[in-house]
């Protein structure tokens, strides 16, 4: 199972990631390739490992085809753009910006709200910051017995 959900993770991070992660798996890719021939039977002697095995396979492949992996990198960028909200136009190219709509009213109340907490935190750490002087400077009067 680990083998599985680390492998997840790697097809991940190939298609999302740095460039620097696709490069690092491609110098490395015999730690992938080690995979191929993963081997678990389970104590109902079920083979779980064909997944890790199929896995380690499409990668292997995606790893050694520079334009599948660029293409599918390419696919995720934009399957991220949209929805983050930033249109893509057929060319690839960015639409011009998208003028920023008036907030809501929820959204200013959200808004208003988050200004008035800030407030009141910074006025509680001038008072706890005040109380600390204050304590520092004031004869210890003896606690009552």
């Amino acid at each position: 199972m680990l083998h599985s959900q680390s492998l997840t993770v790697v097809e991940y991070l190939l298609h999302s990631g740095s460039p620097k992660v696709a490069q690092y798996f491609r110098d490395n890719i015999y730690l992938i390739k080690t995979l191929i021939e993963f081997q678990h039977i389970d104590e109902n002697g079920r083979d779980v490992g064909a997944d890790v095995r199929a896995r380690a396979r499409d990668l292997s492949r995606l790893l050694a085809d520079d334009k599948n992996l660029a293409e599918g990198r390419r696919r995720r960028k934009q399957m991220r753009d949209r929805m983050a909200g930033r249109g893509r136009t057929s060319e690839g190219e960015d639409e011009a910006p998208q003028r920023r709509k008036k907030p809501s009213r929820e959204e200013e109340d959200v808004q208003r709200a988050l200004r008035l907490s800030e407030q009141d935190e910074a006025e509680r750490r001038r008072r706890i910051a005040e109380q600390g002087k204050e304590g520092l400077f004031e004869e210890q009067k003896p606690a009552p017995r």
